[in-house]
């Protein structure tokens, strides 16, 4: 559109384009593409992160179930309040009600 308006800036100066007006909508166009930029950036950035915390957490879990299975495994003829320290889902078999899904 640039590109035609200064094609054309005498036939369309009676209809009150300038070339100051022409400078101020390339500013603005190279503004508004930096910030299209500029969120798909936070937007990828974003979803690293949030892929990082997962991955994380997911590693804190497999940690968290190792140790509070080896806890059970120590106190599970021994000391039966002790044991149930080591339990992580309050179901009669220790286990979650519904599987995870595979962690990633």
């Amino acid at each position: 559109m640039t590109a035609t308006a200064q094609k054309y800036l005498t036939e369309l100066s009676d209809e009150g384009l300038t070339s100051d007006k022409i400078n101020t909508l390339i500013a603005q166009r190279e503004a508004l593409d930096l910030a299209i930029d500029a969120q798909a950036q936070g937007i990828s950035d974003r979803d690293v992160a949030a892929e990082g915390r997962i991955e994380a957490l997911n590693k804190l879990y497999q940690l968290l179930t190792k140790y509070a299975g080896t806890g059970q495994d120590i106190f599970y003829e021994t000391n039966e309040a002790k044991y149930n320290d080591y339990i992580i889902y309050d179901t009669p078999s220790g286990l979650p009600e519904v599987p995870p899904v595979n962690p990633i």
